[in-house]
């Protein structure tokens, strides 16, 4: 029997490759099956996750280590990393208008709303402890009607000594996919914000708060991710 609604799944640890083996195996196990969307067929297991990471497990993501099992391990490479920079942007911006991305973070975060939001970021940041620096994505006008709206949604950095420089960041997802993108996401995003802001400001990031309202396997992925 499909269960009612999607399962909670909470993890909090120093293993950025073990947290990805939990996750999968829980969402297999224990979560809901759903459709992607309305009018889709295609069907997922689905749930609700909040994931936790400290010390090696952050290390791990800012060098890049990768679960030997991760199916799209070789997209850390240079090139990867490259899509979460200005340059890369800036050249998409050149290409036609149906040769351009549908969407990327790096371009939403700086080029949206009319404001640089990483630079901006920055400079709050430099003020010292504060629960307001945070920058968003989501573009309501945009975004509502959509057929490829942004993942990420939000990026929350709050510095908890003014001393040593010790932060903590959280990232809000509206939809996650766990086997295929997980880990190579998080890699793309910490090198951007470590050269755009951790390194910049002399900041290290001491705690790291993952919250995805749909964190999900798809079908065709089922049989793969069960031999994690």
């Amino acid at each position: 029997m499909n269960k009612l609604y999607p399962p909670n799944f909470v993890h909090e640890g120093r293993d950025f490759k073990i947290a990805w083996e939990e996750a999968i195996r829980f969402c297999l196990k224990n979560g809901m099956l759903i459709k992607a969307e309305q009018n889709s067929s295609v069907m997922t297991y689905d749930m609700c996750s909040k994931i936790t990471l400290y010390g090696n497990g952050i290390e791990q993501i800012l060098n890049a280590e990768i679960h030997e099992k991760f199916p799209t391990k070789t997209l850390f490479n240079a090139e990867y990393v490259k899509e979460y920079s200005r340059e890369w942007v800036a050249t998409q911006k050149k290409l036609p208008i149906e040769k351009q991305f549908v969407y990327n973070y790096m371009d939403r975060l700086i080029n949206e709303f009319g404001i640089d939001q990483i630079l901006a970021l920055r400079e709050l940041l430099r003020n010292g402890i504060s629960r307001r620096t945070q920058v968003i994505t989501w573009n309501a006008k945009k975004d509502l009607q959509s057929a490829n709206p942004p993942c990420l949604q939000r990026i929350w950095i709050r510095i908890l000594d003014n001393d040593d420089g010790a932060c903590e960041i959280h990232f809000d997802w509206r939809s996650r996919d766990l086997y295929g993108a997980w880990m190579t996401n998080y890699i793309g995003l910490f090198n951007m914000l470590n050269r755009e802001i951790f390194n910049p400001l002399n900041l290290t990031v001491v705690k790291f708060v993952c919250n995805c309202n749909s964190l999900h396997i798809y079908k065709s992925d089922w049989e793969s991710a069960g031999k994690i």
